[in-house]
């Protein structure tokens, strides 16, 4: 299982976000080129009859193709990701407690069903996104917006190809991946677990193991200790 930062999982879907919207922005731009070009003079012609009987004289009426195109640019407002994730926490030499997140990735079992909260991840704005993270729908942290670097730089092209083999990696089912939090993540989130009832499946209820002292990877699932 490998390790992340949580913040790490953010920006690549950030970047994600961005590719996606210079994909649509090159994609319109590629159709107006088109439509501006003395090649593009396809013409639809069609026959309208000047009376409502069948057998009547037709008036012939072409309109260019590119008249029907819609002049409208897709692009992406918001992105929403929602999923469930297993918490866990871990005592570091020196460290305070820090919360892992691991996606629930497939069907899960009764034990990690104990212990999975409900996560979002939510993307607003189009050339600069930024957003927020909920928990159990309520707010945890701010995103900051995206850079204002220019896109066709050297620096950002190196930046989304190493996004994209992390998104990869992500995606990868044989491979689970976990998200550590920072010290200041972790108490926030601490304090919205704390308002949170206990799980409970099949009408069990989740009684939350106790994590102890000495080990740098002893670890305990921590829903609303």
């Amino acid at each position: 299982m490998d390790n992340h930062h949580f913040d790490n999982l953010l920006r690549a879907l950030q970047e994600t976000l961005v590719s996606a919207q210079d994909g649509l922005r090159k994609r319109n731009e590629a159709v107006l080129r088109r439509r501006d070009t003395p090649q593009d003079n396809a013409v639809l012609t069609f026959a309208i009859p000047r009376t409502p009987a069948d057998e009547g004289e037709r008036e012939m009426l072409s309109l260019p193709a590119a008249s029907f195109r819609s002049p409208c640019c897709r692009q992406i407002s918001m992105l929403s990701l929602e999923f469930q994730c297993r918490l866990t926490q871990s005592l570091l030499s020196g460290i305070g407690r820090r919360y892992y997140v691991q996606i629930a990735n497939g069907k899960t079992s009764r034990w990690w069903r104990k212990a999975q909260v409900r996560m979002q991840i939510l993307f607003m704005g189009m050339d600069h996104p930024c957003g927020e993270v909920l928990v159990e729908g309520k707010h945890f942290m701010e995103i900051p917006s995206f850079g204002a670097e220019s896109a066709g730089s050297p620096e950002i092209t190196a930046k989304r190809s190493k996004f994209s083999l992390f998104m990869d990696c992500l995606l990868n089912p044989w491979r689970p991946q976990r998200f550590i939090l920072t010290r200041e993540q972790s108490d926030c989130l601490r304090k919205i677990l704390k308002q949170q009832p206990k799980k409970s499946v099949d009408g069990e209820t989740a009684v939350p193991a106790k994590t102890t002292p000495g080990g740098a990877n002893e670890e305990a699932d921590t829903y609303g200790e």
